[in-house]
């Protein structure tokens, strides 16, 4: 949310950015205490109105399966597929 170039790294921006919070969202539910995770959510929710917006949704969802596109600048355009095996 902080590092322009992480548009770059991933094409589908949006959707990263709306399955990554709310792994995160879960990760502080299961870990309250964990002050790392607190400053980061802190941090972000300061500086990115991204962010906050989808911090303040409070989704939790959680994506299990699915794929992932990513530009590499030495490899170019890659989509992984991935499975959570929890």
């Amino acid at each position: 949310f902080l590092d322009p170039a992480a548009r770059r790294f991933y094409p589908d921006w949006e959707r990263f950015a709306d399955m990554c919070v709310p792994i995160l969202r879960t990760e502080a539910g299961r870990n309250p205490h964990d002050k790392d995770l607190h400053d980061l959510v802190g941090e972000l929710s300061t500086r990115s109105e991204e962010f906050r917006t989808r911090w303040g949704a409070h989704n939790v969802r959680h994506h299990g399966t699915g794929t992932k596109r990513f530009h590499h600048q030495a490899v170019g355009e890659l989509t992984l597929a991935f499975e959570d095996l929890e």
